[in-house]
């Protein structure tokens, strides 16, 4: 049997650290969207700025010019991080004073929330391997206090393994938007796409015949972070998940990659590339969807029908940012964040960066090596999106993405079909699932079991956030037959609940972390949208369109942007070649629904000195997956600084 669909813990924790990562908020029943957008890969925030109109299209566009990358002073003392401090389970944690605006550093510090887990062979040690965590807003301190074997004992031995809370994110001065009751309305009205994020410390796991489990990691510095006035972020607990970046489309012509090659295509984006075996994990074998009889028309009328709602929602997460954290807002970008990261590798005392960043881990990587390419010891970027594309066309990126889970569910639904073990549908798992997202949308199912809250129901959005979380990876696959089983013949939602709830950031104590309000203040500070609202109209036509499952549930993902109230002080959007950096290794996964591999190849061609290696599997992120190909690869590099040959493929 090629897919086993019992139920298996095995590698289950790893998957719900990837489907954490990256995360995209987008419009869910009703028309009502996630108060906070966790979304796009990109799309990252006081209200003494101005909004700025450009005259062509109306575009939001933070102000700082593109290519030009300027050497800013720090203040003293911002390379130092305070002592060290046992924080259990053999962790130490600091802070580090970072300059909140490097062009003006008299403004003050922040203070970032540090982690790190020494090298168990101090004797053979190499330094530093600072995580670059995803989202944005997950906390890469919870991610290396909840997953200790993040990376393989090989890298552990050599190395002191760091992590640290981007600014606005988790105990790093987070950014609020939304308080807990407001989340827990407007959030459970949205579907979720996880994207651009990476995360760890919530976890959803489900027996083959019933029950779910959800639980969050606890999070390191609890207590608002302090600006350098003295005011508060807003937010008093620590990130724990977070959603991936998922941007709204505009208009109905293809996009276009960096490299000038079309995203428009209703096939998938992730082309095996020239010399590589297709098999029967790559998308170019996978069915292609078929519209699905009339539920898809009916998602996308559902979606567009409670249009002014979203919008409402949306305008409501602009202002609550802007009310909670508006000294914050303009200092969160991406290029802060890069720039952090440099005063971090000064501070632990290496002379070269050494990185492994995953999900949107890998535009704040690119960044680093665009703005300091000669700073680079070594550099994996995992899961990989394309910075240029992701932050000055992010409506492109968001069809890429569609088309991306569009496939990978064509996949398991022949998967599912094929396979006599697997519950769901009874041999005709599409119309199953077809005739259940139009059943929920009518008649929504209540959560059951001993301890479950019998006053939350199950819609049709909530069951595709929940979707969506298990097709970032093909070991989630006989979860994601069990959930949908349940719901369908036995009208039970409860795992569908645990796996959306995931997906926003919700605590089983019903709290909400800030992964949702700090993915949509760093989305809204990088990317440009528009502020024409017709535009996202026609995009929730076209994608739909194109993506008949999942795109009309995610092509509002970006549109708290066009609500934005301040422009960010600086960012980054390309070009991205680093020249002068040593070899920077890109790992691509051909099936990779969140963060397509077209993205992989796009920034190979755009980097002067970068190695793709390949893995051919529906996965988001190959160093957290099964392949020994890609560990090996991995390792050797960051190690030995050896990378593996142009146009290697891993199965």
């Amino acid at each position: 049997m090629n897919q086993p669909w019992r139920y298996q813990d095995q590698g289950l924790r790893r998957d719900e650290h990837r489907s954490h990562r990256r995360g995209r908020r987008h419009a869910g029943a009703g028309g009502r969207q996630a108060a906070a957008a966790a979304g796009s890969r990109r799309a990252r925030l006081t209200s003494a700025l101005a909004l700025v109109s450009l005259s062509v299209a109306g575009l939001v566009a933070p102000a700082s010019a593109a290519g030009a990358v300027v050497a800013l002073p720090r203040p003293a003392g911002t390379d130092r991080l305070s002592a060290w401090t046992a924080c259990g389970k053999g962790l130490e944690c600091a802070t580090l004073p970072v300059p909140l605006d490097y062009a003006h550093p008299g403004k003050g510090t922040i203070d970032l929330a540090v982690i790190r887990r020494l090298a168990a062979d101090p004797a053979r040690r190499l330094g530093s391997l600072v995580y670059l965590e995803g989202g944005p807003g997950v906390s890469g301190v919870d991610s290396i206090r909840t997953y200790p074997e993040l990376f393989d004992k090989a890298v552990r031995d050599r190395f002191d393994i760091v992590g640290f809370d981007q600014r606005g994110v988790g105990a790093s001065v987070p950014v609020r938007c939304l308080t807990d009751q407001q989340k827990a309305s407007e959030l459970s009205d949205s579907a979720v796409v996880p994207h651009r994020a990476a995360g760890a410390g919530a976890g959803a796991g489900a027996g083959a015949g019933a029950g779910a489990g959800a639980g969050a990691g606890s999070g390191a510095g609890e207590g608002a972070g302090r600006l350098p006035d003295g005011s508060s972020s807003g937010s008093s607990s620590s990130s724990t998940v977070g959603p991936y970046r998922a941007g709204g489309g505009a208009g109905a012509g293809a996009g276009r990659l960096s490299d000038g090659s079309s995203s428009g295509s209703s096939s998938s984006s992730a082309a095996v590339p020239s010399g590589a075996t297709s098999s029967a994990h790559g998308p170019s074998s996978s069915p292609a969807t078929e519209t699905p009889a009339g539920e898809a028309t009916a998602r996308e009328n559902e979606v567009l029908a409670g249009f002014e709602g979203t919008a409402a929602s949306d305008r409501l997460v602009a202002r609550g940012c802007e009310r909670w954290s508006a000294a914050l807002l303009p200092y969160l970008s991406t290029e802060f964040a890069a720039r952090d990261l440099d005063v971090l590798r000064a501070a632990l005392g290496d002379d070269r960066l050494t990185a492994y960043g995953a999900s949107y881990g890998t535009e704040l990587g690119a960044t680093y090596a665009e703005l300091f390419p000669t700073r680079i010891r070594a550099m994996v970027l995992d899961a990989v999106v394309d910075p240029r594309l992701s932050m000055n066309d992010p409506f492109a990126e968001t069809r890429l993405q569609a088309l991306g889970f569009e496939a990978a569910f064509d996949a398991f639904l022949a998967s599912c079909a094929s396979d006599p073990n697997c519950g769901f549908g009874h041999g005709d798992p599409a119309g199953a699932y077809d005739r259940l997202i139009g059943r929920l949308a009518e008649h929504p199912i209540k959560v059951r079991g001993k301890d479950a809250d019998k006053t939350r129901s199950v819609d049709d959005s909530t069951a595709i956030t929940a979707v969506i979380q298990l097709l970032y990876s093909e070991e989630q696959w006989p979860i994601l037959a069990a959930a949908l089983q349940l719901a369908d013949d036995y009208n039970d939602g409860s795992v569908l609940q645990a796996l959306a709830d995931q997906g926003s950031g919700r605590r089983q104590d019903g709290t909400y972390d800030n992964s949702f309000d700090a993915n949509t203040a760093i989305n809204c500070a990088d990317q440009t949208y528009p502020t024409d609202l017709a535009v996202f109209r026609r995009f929730v036509r076209d994608l739909s369109r194109d993506a008949p499952r999942f795109g009309a549930s995610i092509a509002l993902g970006g549109m708290t942007c066009a609500f934005w109230p301040v422009r960010s002080a600086d960012r980054y959007t390309g070009p991205f070649r680093a020249e002068g950096s040593p070899p920077i290794l890109l790992v691509g996964t051909t099936g990779d629904p969140a963060t397509p591999y077209a993205e992989a190849r796009s920034l190979a061609g755009q980097l002067s000195n970068a190695v793709l290696l390949t893995w051919d599997s529906y996965t988001h992120g190959a160093y957290e997956g099964p392949s020994t190909c890609v560990h090996n690869a991995v390792n050797r590099y960051l190690i030995d600084l050896v990378t593996p040959k142009p146009g290697t493929v891993c199965s």
